[in-house]
């Protein structure tokens, strides 16, 4: 427990001569209140005749701690409004339709990324999301938003290009358009990127690194994950292997322009993990540098007021006047 305004105590200073003048007799003798007490008798009236000006005293300093703002720390671990506003950019490029070992089977990249960022999304139930694809052109699927129903419909409706004029891999136009997206973030609320490709950038009017200086700029934190890992195409019936080209250092540069970390999938499972590991670091990030957060405690104070009202008023029955005293 502490106070606000502490400073506010300095009220009460005035309030002890005060109390030593309610003390004394109107227009009667100016003799201290442990001489007027030897001076009569010892009845109730006698020892009670102080009661009234001790509760106006009590009553007064009271209102002053009242005044100075009774606080207390409110506990970390039950802040359950702060979340992360995160920007997902997802590689969906031709390249992202090879087929890839997972669970037993195969499954596109593009679909087991799909099928591992929905399980992210549906775990991180405070963080706000907003869901872009990129390939010659990046897109925004949804703006930020803690609707998870739109995010997991709009995920799902993710595709390759169906042309070779849609075709590519724009990074650094990606990193741009997510971080127009985590623009007006509320007070102390910091955006991050989380930006997944197989490939290296060959498209696109801004290159890797203007993207990443515009999001340091911006104060966005831009996390890389490049999925490797070989992967295979049907073609005439056929198995084809398909080589991953990813830009493993141009993306490590990412990450470290804007103070995030470069990620290498080469098993799609790995990914899941890399999710966590982002909001885990993200989440501590917040933990540290949020501020101290307080609450008012008044209750106790305006109950005591309560109390000494009536007590008070308990004071200045018949039985208690001081009459003569």
């Amino acid at each position: 427990m502490s106070l606000r305004y502490p400073f506010l105590l300095l009220l009460a200073i005035p309030l002890v001569p005060w109390f030593v003048l309610a003390l004394r007799k109107p227009g009667g003798l100016r003799a201290s209140p442990l001489g007027r007490l030897a001076a009569v008798g010892k009845g109730a009236r006698t020892l009670l005749w102080w009661l009234p000006e001790a509760l106006a005293f009590a009553f007064a300093l009271v209102c002053v701690l009242l005044i100075a703002g009774p606080q207390r720390d409110l506990d970390p671990g039950k802040d359950e409004g702060r979340g992360l506003s995160i920007a997902i950019a997802l590689d969906r490029s031709s390249s992202m339709s090879a087929q890839i070992p997972y669970e037993g089977g195969r499954i596109s990249r593009l679909e087991g990324v799909k099928l591992l960022t929905a399980d992210f999304l549906k775990k991180r139930e405070r963080d706000a999301f907003a869901l872009l694809s990129f390939a010659r052109y990046p897109e925004t699927h949804t703006p930020l938003t803690t609707n998870r129903e739109v995010l997991l419909d709009f995920l799902k409706l993710i595709d390759v290009p169906r042309s070779q004029e849609e075709d590519g891999t724009a990074i650094g136009d990606a990193i741009t358009l997510a971080v127009a997206r985590l623009q007006d973030l509320p007070e102390g609320q910091k955006g991050i990127v989380i930006l997944l490709t197989d490939g290296r950038n060959n498209q696109g009017e801004k290159s890797p690194d203007e993207g990443a200086a515009l999001a340091a700029k911006a104060g966005v934190t831009v996390y890389t994950i490049a999925l490797g890992g070989q992967g295979v195409i049907i073609q005439d019936g056929r198995m084809l292997g398909m080589p991953v080209d990813v830009d493993d250092e141009g993306l490590a540069s990412i990450a470290k322009a804007t103070g995030g970390r470069y990620y290498r999938a080469d098993k799609l499972a790995d990914l899941g993990s890399f999710y966590e590991d982002i909001a885990k670091r993200e989440t501590g990030r917040i933990d540290r540098d949020k501020p101290r957060e307080t609450e008012l405690v008044l209750g106790p104070g305006i109950a005591a007021l309560c109390l000494l009202i009536a007590l008070s008023v308990l004071a200045r029955h018949p039985f208690l006047r001081r009459g003569d005293l």
